[in-house]
Parts: C-alpha cells; sequence; structure tokens
C-alpha cells in the first residue's frame, strides 16, 4: 500500500506557491503586515469534486427479473439488510410466488 501511494505522489504535478506576491487590497482585511492571509476564489476546487448523478427515469432502467412460470412468477432479487453492530448483510434471493 505504501508503494501504491509512493508512486501516486510521484505522478501528481507540484505545486508551487509564491509566498512573496502581496495579496490583492480586496483580500486584505486590515492593515497589519504581520498578518497571514489566505485568499481563494470561492469554488476553485469545483473542477475536483464529484458530482451528483441525475436523475434516471423509471423506463430507462432495468426491467425486473422475472417471469411466469406454472402459473406463479419466479423472480431474481438483491436485497439489503441491516444487521447489529452497523453491519449491512446484502443478500441476492430467488423467490417463486403462487396466488392462491
Amino acid at each position: 500500500m505504501l508503494v501504491t501511494i509512493a508512486l501516486m505522489l510521484q505522478a501528481a504535478p507540484p505545486v508551487v506557491i509564491d509566498l512573496l506576491v502581496a495579496p490583492s487590497p480586496a483580500c486584505r482585511p486590515d492593515n497589519d503586515a504581520d498578518a497571514i492571509v489566505v485568499c481563494a476564489r470561492k469554488g476553485a476546487d469545483a473542477q475536483f469534486r464529484v458530482r451528483p448523478l441525475p436523475d434516471v427515469p423509471e423506463a430507462q432502467l432495468l426491467p425486473k427479473a422475472e417471469t411466469s412460470l406454472a402459473g406463479g412468477t419466479l423472480s431474481a432479487e438483491g436485497e439489503a439488510a441491516a444487521m447489529p453492530q452497523g453491519q449491512v448483510s446484502r443478500r441476492a434471493m430467488v423467490r417463486f410466488r403462487l396466488p392462491f
């Protein structure tokens, strides 16, 4: 794992921060020359954020995996159930339903 992190760090371009450049007057809140001021543009890192997925209409979703068999319905479904200690049990279920 450390090798993977080291390779990722080598692939990243170096970031150069010039501390000798004075900030713009709009960025400095007071006239204290000893103050450390950090200026940034709002939303400048938006290009690195993951955006939410668009809503998909139900008509474009995959059809339910079911078929009729011997007067009943055979279906394959996925389930998730909460268990004690915060664990989640994921299950694949094959169900056969008979009307009565």
